[in-house]
């Protein structure tokens, strides 16, 4: 069930039980969009709210990863520049339709029976603008500012509303449930939260799950930190990259729901891989170093 809610003055938000929370920011110039649904037919649905309550169009469409509960959804928007990471960018243009449909399937068939049917008219939209380390868009007279937030992914952006102190992390930050981390840079992921640790933020709209305060972040934190921790113990014990998938057990920061057991189990041995071959890789260049 998807929960849209009036974050702040001219900023929408939905959370989204089965893929990426996305949202809009209103403006004089058009509305800004952060991500979209990944279903078609919520996407189009969403298409309707944007344009009910964005009567000037849409200016820009921001993708925050390249990971398809965040893209897949992009092609039903109302036209818009659309801007990602320029890493993302890489990987769009790389990507095979036919690979992310069938992915698409994988994940979602259960959960929605026509989903075959849906995905018929998906595209792959490659955005027109990139983004290093950030830009600041001037949309009427409102500032909106998007920045590289790595650690999540090497292209997840962020999306800051000075005026309104409001927050989008794309999947940097989640609230209620495990981080994906089978893109990630675990040490980069916490300097990027330390990073938004430091603005001026009154609420932060995560990637998944409700919108909350800055304490959201410190959640994250922790659940990086001492998951990074427990691989890189495994590791200089001396166990290998699969006895460490055996060893380490999901982090009791967020419940795991009844029936979700098998989704978090797949994300948490993605994730311990990534972890310890980062760790790996950390450890050759520290003796080469040396």
């Amino acid at each position: 069930m998807v929960s849209v809610q009036e974050i702040a003055p001219g900023i929408l938000a939905a959370s989204e039980a089965s893929g990426a929370n996305y949202g809009l920011i209103r403006t004089d110039a058009g509305a800004v969009l952060v991500d979209a649904p990944w279903i078609p037919k919520q996407a189009q649905a969403w298409r309707a709210e944007v344009e009910r309550f964005s009567p000037n169009g849409v200016a820009y469409r921001i993708h925050t990863d390249y990971h398809l509960d965040h893209i897949l959804g992009g092609c039903f928007m109302p036209p818009g520049l659309t801007i990602t990471h320029e890493t993302a960018w890489k990987h769009l243009k790389a990507l095979d339709r036919e690979v992310l449909l069938q992915r698409a399937l994988e994940r979602g068939q259960e959960l929605v029976p026509d989903l075959a049917a849906q995905l018929g008219d998906v595209s792959v939209v490659l955005p027109q603008i990139t983004v290093g380390k950030g830009v600041a868009l001037w949309c009427g007279e409102r500032r909106i500012e998007v920045f590289h937030v790595g650690g999540h992914t090497p292209a997840t952006l962020a999306v800051y509303v000075p005026d309104a102190r409001v927050l989008f992390t794309g999947d940097l930050v989640v609230n209620g449930r495990h981080p994906y981390m089978a893109d990630a840079v675990s040490r980069e992921w916490l300097s990027s939260l330390e990073h938004i640790r430091t603005m001026d933020v009154a609420c932060i709209i995560p990637g998944h799950g409700q919108p909350g305060g800055p304490e959201i972040i410190d959640r994250v934190y922790s659940y990086v930190f001492e998951f990074r921790a427990r691989v890189e113990a495994c590791f200089h014990a001396g166990h290998t990259r699969r006895e460490t998938v055996e060893r380490v057990r999901p982090l009791e920061a967020f419940p795991v729901a009844v029936g979700d057991e098998e989704r978090v189990r797949r994300i948490l041995r993605s994730s311990v891989e990534r972890v310890y071959d980062e760790i790996k890789k950390e450890a050759l260049r520290g003796r080469q170093r040396g």
